[in-house]
């Protein structure tokens, strides 16, 4: 016997009721879009103060605003009274800068939260390392391929902007040895004076 195909058969010509149909959905669609887009400039229009008035030209919408009318000059001047400095309050940038121990707070800690808190400390410091094996001194560096770049915002000067950046960290983290590496590059090498652009 022959074999029977599963295929459901499909008509060749198209219903014309389903094509009624369609054309009245996109129709229906259409005005939809219409009505929405004239009740937005309606209501933008409600919007609008009692000041500015609303131009209408064949290319857009354009609000005027009314000009404002010229402030009176003041005929009497206005003391102004600025208060005196407190020089007390002023740090003696003579005298040594203190410098305040970190205290471990890991005491109340879980063990995960331990744990995760060494983990970033040790990536900050592969971080440095790498950083100092491959681009001290200058802005940032790339890691792939090893190198120092300091073409960025601050032009082609090497200003460390990374030593910069990363001491406030390196000193909230308790990783004191780099932290007076990178105060000490700051102090013997930091110079306004090579750069070619304004910051």
């Amino acid at each position: 016997p022959p074999r029977r195909s599963h295929r459901r058969a499909t008509p060749t010509t198209t219903c014309s009721t389903c094509m009624y149909k369609r054309m009245m959905a996109l129709r229906f669609c259409s005005v939809v879009i219409v009505l929405v887009f004239v009740l937005v400039v309606a209501h933008s229009y409600r919007l609008l103060d009692s000041e500015q008035t609303l131009e209408v030209s064949s290319e857009a919408v354009v609000l005027v605003p009314e000009p404002l009318a010229q402030l009176p000059a003041l005929s009497v001047p206005v003391p102004v009274s600025v208060p005196s400095a407190r020089y007390s309050t002023i740090v003696d940038l003579s005298s040594p800068l203190q410098w305040y121990q970190i205290n471990d707070t890991t005491a109340n800690l879980d063990a995960e939260t331990i744990y995760r808190r060494n983990f970033v400390k040790q990536m900050m410091k592969h971080s440095w390392d790498n950083y100092v094996r491959y681009a001290w001194g200058k802005n940032e560096l790339r890691p792939v391929s090893k190198r120092g770049h300091s073409g960025s915002i601050f032009g082609s000067a090497s200003l460390g902007a990374t030593i910069m950046d990363g001491l406030d960290t390196l000193y909230i983290m308790g990783l004191m040895d780099e932290f007076k590496q990178g105060r000490d590059w700051i102090a013997d090498n930091y110079s306004l004076d090579q750069l070619s652009v304004d910051l």
